[in-house]
């Protein structure tokens, strides 16, 4: 049985941001990984076809870069993507989607590269 939503049920979605490992290292790899979720408390929630790309803004010292995400295979309300911290400092990541300031829906994650 498949569940069919509308745009504006898609649309009332939030996202969980993590990073692993929590504190790279400058010049190594990360991985990105977003969760999107049925509301500020809620459990992982696919989100189909809405939107049609998921991007993550990575601002550090002097840089900003935006990172298109991928699906994970077998996890649909999981999004990832690799990401190299090219120094170290204090690092944003936040969903490139959300046109406001950090929020229960879609907060930003603060990261310090070592």
């Amino acid at each position: 049985m498949g569940l069919a939503l509308t745009p504006a049920a898609q649309a009332k979605f939030c996202v969980r941001l993590a990073l692993d490992p929590a504190r790279p290292l400058a010049g190594t790899t990360a991985r990105v990984l977003m969760t999107t979720v049925g509301g500020p408390d809620g459990q992982p929630f696919a989100v189909a076809g809405y939107p049609p790309r998921m991007l993550v803004n990575v601002a550090g010292p002097s840089t900003l870069l935006e990172v298109p995400l991928q699906r994970a295979i077998g996890k649909p309300a999981v999004w990832w993507a690799r990401v190299r911290f090219p120094r170290a400092g204090t690092w944003t990541l936040s969903w490139a989607l959300w046109s406001g300031s950090s929020s229960p829906c879609a907060p930003t994650l603060r990261v310090r590269v070592r």
